[in-house]
């Protein structure tokens, strides 16, 4: 709005040229609003996923380490059997 001489407000209203500017620039805005929203759920899937391997991850290691921990008893199990054997032959 514009203050006339006398004090009076008139409207000024925008030209073709600055409307047609205005349409374009909202609808590159829209246009990038998109292109934000697909990558947000483009990386919102892609966390999802390593979320699920990491869980798959974590219970692999568990196994794992059950393992080992049950190897570890039967090895050092057998080392004492082969130490008693061992004795017993040397007397």
């Amino acid at each position: 709005m514009e203050t006339g001489a006398a004090g009076s407000v008139r409207r000024v209203t925008p030209g073709d040229d600055e409307l047609e500017a205005l349409r374009d620039e909202v609808i590159r805005l829209h246009q990038a609003v998109r292109d934000a929203e697909i990558e947000t759920g483009t990386l919102r899937g892609t966390i999802a996923e390593m979320q699920v391997q990491l869980v798959r991850a974590r219970q692999d290691q568990e196994q794992y380490q059950r393992w080992l921990t049950a190897r570890r008893a039967v090895l050092d199990r057998l080392s004492r059997v082969k130490r008693r054997v061992t004795h017993r032959a040397s007397r």
